[in-house]
């Protein structure tokens, strides 16, 4: 089962605003989101905050955040055993937060193109055991970030990666 959820539209009609914070509460404890396999969503920095802190949804393996807040830290470590895909954009985001602790154990496709990967942050990503499982990683470098993604690749950090998208905008 996926869940989408927004909160208003925009001027021209598409999905724009984030979710409420009083949306986001009540979405994390509700038991059409507690069987929820997929989430997409967006939200602000207190609807974040809510459903970082609520209780997890047990069937979740797919989120696709929108957190319209910077920096997010993101606190998804309720989340590193179950999700086995995960995107985020429109955030300025703490990629050594979301690596930092244990490992994802499940996470097998990481999509951070949109969100744009923080300068340092590509060193947080390829530290050695962090995603034993990702398969398919998509980043966005920034034009001076000295990263080598090359290097990680060969150093074995991602040991089951098969597909590595990188965008800069150099």
């Amino acid at each position: 089962r996926r869940l989408t959820f927004w909160g208003e539209r925009n001027e021209y009609d598409e999905p724009g605003g984030a979710l409420p914070a009083g949306v986001a509460e009540v979405l994390a404890s509700s038991a059409v989101a507690r069987g929820a396999e997929s989430l997409v969503t967006q939200l602000d920095a207190e609807g974040l905050r809510l459903f970082a802190d609520a209780e997890p949804l047990p069937a979740l393996r797919r989120l696709d955040l929108r957190a319209w807040i910077e920096p997010a830290s993101l606190g998804l470590h309720p989340y590193r055993d179950r999700l086995e895909e995960l995107a985020l954009s429109g955030c300025e985001w703490d990629a050594a937060a979301l690596t930092a602790g244990r490992p994802w154990a499940r996470l097998r496709v990481l999509d951070v193109r949109s969100a744009g990967l923080p300068v340092g942050g590509w060193e947080a990503l390829a530290r050695p055991g962090a995603f034993p499982e990702l398969a398919r990683l998509s980043v966005a470098l920034r034009r001076f970030d000295p990263a080598d993604p090359a290097e990680a690749v060969r150093a074995g950090r991602f040991p089951r990666l098969e597909r590595l998208e990188i965008l800069g905008d150099a």
